[in-house]
Parts: C-alpha cells; sequence; structure tokens
C-alpha cells in the first residue's frame, strides 16, 4: 500500500506541474518579465542625456594639446633679434655716453651687434681753446661667449665722429659766427675690442656689462678746420695740437651697462 502512496503523490506533483508551465502569465506578468530580460540584455537605453568619451580618448586628447618642453626650449633658442639701450659713465673723452644696440645672434653664444653711443660735454677740460664737445661712435663687433658662461669677448670696427666748437676766445677776436669755421669737425675710423659678462634672464631680458673697451682710431675719413683762415698762428697751432692729440688718443671705457631684450 506505501508504494502505491508514493507513486499516485509524484503523478499528482506532475500534473501539478505541467498545468503551471501551461498557463498563460497575465499582462502584468509579461510586463514584468520583459523589462527582466532586456535588463539582463543590456538594451537599456541610456536616458541620462550627456555621452561620454572613453577615458582613452580623453586623455589622447589632453596629451595632444599640450606642448612637449623640447619644443618649448626650441622656441626659446630660436629668438634671434637683440635690442638694448646702453649707459656708459666712463667713456673717454667724453663721459657719459648713452645709445643703443641692435643684434642678430648666429647662436645663443655668438651675435653680431651694431652699437651707437654719444655723449656732450659743454665745459673745456684738455684745452681752453677749445669749447664744447661732442663725441658719437659707431661699432660693428662680433660678440662671443667662452663656453657656456655669461664671460665673453667682443670684436670689430668703429667709426669715431668728434665735433668741437671753438672756444669764445677765439670766436671772439677773429673767426665768423658761422658753422663752417667756428667748429672743428674730425672723423676717423678703426678697431673696438672689449670683455664683459651677459645674462638672458626669463628666456629674452639681457642685463650686460662690458668691464672694458678699448677703441682706437687709427686713420682719419675727414677733417674740418675752416677757421684756420681767419686765426692767429698761435691759436692755430693750439687748435691743431688739440686735433692731433684727439686722433691718436684711444677711447677706453669701464663699467658699460646693457639693457635689453631679444625677440
Amino acid at each position: 500500500m506505501r508504494w502505491i502512496l508514493t507513486v499516485t503523490l509524484c503523478l499528482s506533483f506532475c500534473a501539478t506541474t505541467a498545468q503551471a508551465q501551461s498557463r498563460k502569465p497575465t499582462p502584468e506578468e509579461q510586463k514584468k518579465i520583459d523589462e527582466y530580460n532586456e535588463a539582463l540584455s543590456g538594451d537599456t537605453p541610456d536616458t541620462t542625456g550627456a555621452i561620454s568619451k572613453p577615458t582613452d580618448e580623453v586623455k589622447s586628447e589632453e596629451i595632444k594639446t599640450e606642448t612637449p618642453p623640447e619644443q618649448a626650449t626650441k622656441t626659446n633658442l630660436e629668438r634671434k633679434i637683440l635690442a638694448m639701450i646702453v649707459y656708459a659713465p666712463l667713456d673717454l673723452f667724453v663721459p657719459s655716453k648713452y645709445g643703443a644696440t641692435v643684434g642678430w645672434r648666429f647662436t645663443p653664444k655668438t651675435t653680431a651687434e651694431l652699437e651707437y653711443v654719444r655723449g656732450s660735454l659743454s665745459v673745456p677740460f684738455l684745452f681752453e681753446s677749445l669749447g664744447g664737445m661732442t663725441d658719437q661712435r659707431l661699432s660693428l663687433v662680433m660678440r662671443s661667449h667662452f663656453g657656456k658662461s655669461s664671460f665673453n669677448y667682443h670684436y670689430g670696427v668703429a667709426y669715431h665722429m668728434f665735433k668741437v666748437k671753438l672756444g669764445n676766445d677765439i670766436i671772439n677776436r677773429s673767426v665768423p659766427h658761422s658753422s663752417e669755421y667756428d667748429e672743428i669737425v674730425l672723423n676717423s675710423i678703426g678697431f673696438v675690442v672689449g670683455i664683459g659678462n651677459r645674462w638672458i634672464i626669463q628666456d629674452n631680458f639681457i642685463i650686460g656689462v662690458d668691464w672694458a673697451v678699448w677703441s682706437q682710431p687709427l686713420s682719419q675719413t675727414e677733417r674740418k678746420t675752416g677757421f684756420t683762415q681767419y686765426v692767429s698762428n698761435s691759436d692755430r697751432d693750439n687748435v691743431n695740437d688739440a686735433i692731433d692729440f684727439i686722433s691718436e688718443f684711444p677711447r677706453f671705457s669701464v663699467l658699460k651697462i646693457n639693457l635689453g631684450m631679444t625677440f
């Protein structure tokens, strides 16, 4: 009897299960089943609105917009033009000269420069026969640095332009009041050499000091002394002696300051 009861219970359970599986789900049950299946398949649409790029693409674009350090350094080295103001407090014959320099950088350590300085002095201090003096110098030099240091030397040619107004004692006696007769013009060409230091700050600001510069006139290119036909022999001799002295005297400059920028 026991095994008959067991078989009956099994048949009853199987019949109930088959009936449950053959039953059609209600619409609410079918909706929940469909939502569950969509969630498992990953086809659920993104309702957040924004579509973000993959992290790898974002990093790639950031890397492209950054400037490599090597490229930035190369840009700084490509600054070829320099411009500076110049002040020479101790410069013979006329002190307190001022002027400007422009140059071209062939390399970070080698430049070609054109410098102009000018100074004037109204009080005679060498010869009583002379009045105000104007001393100008135009120099074309090549400047080179020693290795990687700021210490440098320069050399080149210099054109000296020296003008003197005759003193009142000569003018009042015999010389006509005309620029043709009351002034001396003495121009000459020579060489220039010097040593100094130059520093470049923040890639383009320049601070420099020329510790010592020697500029030597060698050959006269122009000499105007129209006054000689009007003055006495003694005045003529005094002024000619002054001209000869000036034409051969070396020009020295110390502590010449340079301030400027590279472009």
